[in-house]
């Protein structure tokens, strides 16, 4: 290695991103031109702290609110299926793809415990599908969408 790359080592593995500056700083270890030594942390003990009296607490029942979609993978449509606990006044489904852009919106004002959703004007890849309840309840569901 000439000065000009070994310069160019050491500027990377004190100025960069986290992957680049450990592949610098790897190199110039291997060669001799950098003593390293990992960090070690310790938790510290003097940072914990005593439970406290939940007995307010209310505990969210997992069979309240449940949700799945078939077909998935999905060519043409989706079947959302779900249940909604007893106060549940309304729902909203909202899907958004991969990148979080919002793509459509379900309002839900009945009982119902399944709607069909086409896909044909999504692109494929992959999408979330977020339920949401009148009393915040929340679920996401992942779908892939292909052609």
């Amino acid at each position: 290695m000439d000065s000009t790359q070994i310069t160019c080592l050491f500027n990377l593995s004190k100025n960069s991103a986290a992957l680049p500056k450990a592949y610098a700083r790897n190199i110039l270890t291997d060669a001799g031109l950098l003593n390293y030594e990992e960090p070690v942390i310790f938790p510290d003990a003097h940072k914990s702290a005593k439970a406290g009296n939940y007995d307010n607490v209310k505990i969210p029942d997992e069979n309240k609110l449940f949700m799945s979609v078939f077909p998935n993978p999905a060519k043409n449509f989706v079947i959302l299926k779900f249940k909604l606990d007893s106060e549940t006044v309304f729902a909203n489904i909202k899907v958004y793809d991969v990148n979080g852009r919002f793509i459509k919106s379900i309002n839900i004002n009945d009982m119902q415990n399944q709607i069909i959703i086409s896909t044909k004007s999504f692109n494929p890849g992959i999408y979330f599908i977020v339920l949401q309840t009148s009393n915040n309840q929340k679920e996401t569901v992942k779908l892939n969408v292909i052609r």
